[in-house]
């Protein structure tokens, strides 16, 4: 791992280490190389996003925020498993709040299955994939609202 890439990590340790903790608990389980790598860049990727967004506003992801959204996602997949004519996927329901985001996870995985084709374990992508909609998830909950949105709102008028 690069320099730049273990300092980007180890703040993310620091800052939000209940979803760190799952990162790493997810990706040291994935015997493919490739996979586990990818599931790094994203995991940082995601998390760098949201920093440069919303600096000022996001908090730590608190553990019961990271269940409840892991909740969500459970809860979700396994309506969508027992309803498979819904029209959509839990992916597309967090690409419509993050569209720009979502579309970058998507081209580095489409990249790297194109870049590996054969050599790569599409499960452990997969679950890459479900880790890194988790973190999405999770770090939405852990936006603040604005202090006073009517007062917000005041003062544009």
């Amino acid at each position: 791992m690069s320099a730049t890439l273990s300092n980007a990590y180890a703040r993310f340790e620091e800052q939000q280490p209940v979803v760190a903790t799952h990162v790493a608990h997810v990706l040291r389980q994935c015997s493919d190389e490739a996979a586990r790598g990818l599931g790094v860049y994203l995991a940082i990727s995601v998390w760098l996003s949201f920093l440069q967004q919303m600096e000022d506003s996001i908090q730590q992801v608190s553990e019961i925020d990271f269940e409840n959204a892991a909740l969500f996602l459970s809860v979700d997949a396994d309506v969508r498993r027992r309803s498979p004519n819904s029209g959509m996927d839990t992916d597309d329901v967090v690409a419509m709040h993050q569209p720009a985001l979502a579309g970058f996870i998507r081209e580095r995985l489409d990249e790297t299955l194109r870049n590996y084709e054969k050599a790569i374990d599409i499960d452990e992508v997969d679950k890459v994939y479900q880790l890194v909609l988790l973190e999405i998830l999770a770090l939405s909950y852990a936006v603040k609202s604005p202090i006073n949105p009517t007062q917000n709102l005041q003062d544009l008028s």
